[in-house]
């Protein structure tokens, strides 16, 4: 999975395989850089807390208003590399 975390790219999630499909498109997420690779441009995200990142987090709809502001967010899942 890949977090828009406001940065020029998406970061890759980096969490065990057991983990990563556990979280959907639009989860929100407090996320640690744990690599950089400037020559690649690209870099990679871990969990600050997987035990409560895993827990429900999802906002219902009827909370949400135009022009509230959002933490990182999964943005879309493929091959790294």
């Amino acid at each position: 999975a890949f977090v828009d975390v406001g940065a020029e790219r998406n970061a890759k999630l980096m969490v065990e395989p057991r983990l990563g499909r556990r979280f959907q498109i639009g989860d929100r997420l407090d996320c640690v850089v744990k690599e950089v690779d400037f020559e690649k441009r690209r870099f990679g995200v871990t969990l600050l807390d997987a035990d409560n990142e895993l827990a429900e987090n999802r906002i219902p709809l009827e909370e949400l208003a135009e022009g509230d502001l959002v933490d990182g967010i999964i943005h879309h899942t493929n091959p790294y590399g």
